[in-house]
């Protein structure tokens, strides 16, 4: 996504999704990114996909949290879904 920061192998990616508020926060390496959507008002199914074969993923974590656990900077951008 433009304006967040790509990512290589051996980096920690996290999305966190708030379904409260509809809004998606992305991190890589614990930053939280510049981009964010929001407004998602349907239901949010998380997939993996490879690019190479050797690639792979581990999920260390997929839980339900009780509340946000991130805010809003206002140097974000907000993407409407």
């Amino acid at each position: 996504m433009p304006g967040n920061t790509g990512f290589k192998g051996k980096q920690k990616v996290k999305q966190q999704f708030d379904s409260e508020t509809g809004t998606l926060m992305f991190f890589l390496d614990g930053i939280q990114q510049l981009v964010y959507i929001t407004r998602i008002n349907e239901k949010v199914r998380f997939i993996v996909s490879w690019y190479h074969a050797d690639q792979s993923c581990i999920i260390h974590s997929l839980k339900k949290l009780a509340e946000p656990t991130t805010s809003h900077d206002t140097i974000q951008i907000g993407t409407f879904w």
